[in-house]
Order: structure tokens, then C-alpha cells, then sequence
């Protein structure tokens, strides 16, 4: 305590201040908006990918998936655990689309070249690492 009274008779309230400036963060602020770029360019993203992704491009990997929830919320997305049920299953629509495949014989929505329209991405993907249908009114897509 008299260490820090003699600072402020010699050098004022500024010599009170703390010195902790906190630790230098892993990613250049270029960086980190090229992430939020790329995560904000997507619909859906998973932990993992995140990770893969930072890590490539930046040499980054965090200890903590608190850092890459961070990540995904600054890039306007939420992380929510899976469930076992779907919620919005809809058990007509999961029939009806049923039926459909089994009409057409699973080539709906499907180009010349066989690639199949992915909505989840927005584009068309190859059928090898292409979209499934989850048969609960999902699509799923694999890079």
C-alpha cells in the first residue's frame, strides 16, 4: 500500500492504472474477417468444418470450441446440439416424397450430367458426395 501511495504523490492517478493489456489474439484482424466472411458465405456450418477451415488457412487451432462458437455467432449463425427427433417432421410430406422417388425412380431434381440439385447449398452437387434425403424433410449434403 505505500508502494502505491508514494506512486500517486510522485506521479498522480495515471501511475495507479493496471498495466494488463491481455494476451494478443491468434488471428490478424484480416484474418478473422476473411473467416467471417467465408462463415457468413455459408448456411449451415458445422464445429468441425470451422476448425478444418481456420486451420488451413490460418495455422489456427483453439483449445476451446467456445472459440469457434464465437467464430459462428460474429458470423451470424447460432450452435445448437442435435436432436434425436426431428421437430418439424412432417410424416405427409415425408410419404409423399416417398412416393415421388419411387415414381420417378429417384431422378428428380437431377441435370443432365446426374448431379442433383442441393437447396442446402444452393447449387448443384455430384450425386457421389452429393445431397440425401434424410426421408424426415431434410436435405443433407456432403462436401
Amino acid at each position: 500500500m505505500s508502494k502505491w501511495k508514494g506512486q500517486y504523490e510522485a506521479e498522480g492517478v495515471a501511475a495507479l492504472r493496471l498495466g494488463y493489456r491481455g494476451s494478443e489474439g491468434y488471428l490478424r484482424e484480416e484474418q478473422r474477417r476473411e473467416i467471417l466472411q467465408w462463415i457468413e458465405a455459408h448456411q449451415t456450418l458445422t464445429v468441425e468444418a470451422v476448425r478444418d477451415y481456420l486451420e488451413e488457412h490460418s495455422g489456427v487451432v483453439y483449445q476451446s470450441k467456445q472459440s469457434y462458437y464465437e467464430l459462428l455467432e460474429a458470423g451470424g449463425m447460432s450452435y445448437h446440439r442435435s436432436e434425436k427427433v426431428n421437430p418439424k417432421r412432417d410424416g405427409a410430406q415425408v410419404v409423399a416424397r416417398r412416393e415421388e422417388i419411387k415414381k420417378t425412380g429417384g431422378t428428380a431434381g437431377r441435370d443432365r450430367a446426374g448431379r442433383v440439385d442441393c437447396a442446402a447449398r444452393g447449387r448443384m452437387s455430384s450425386v457421389v458426395g452429393g445431397c440425401l434425403w434424410d426421408g424426415m424433410g431434410q436435405t443433407q449434403c456432403r462436401p
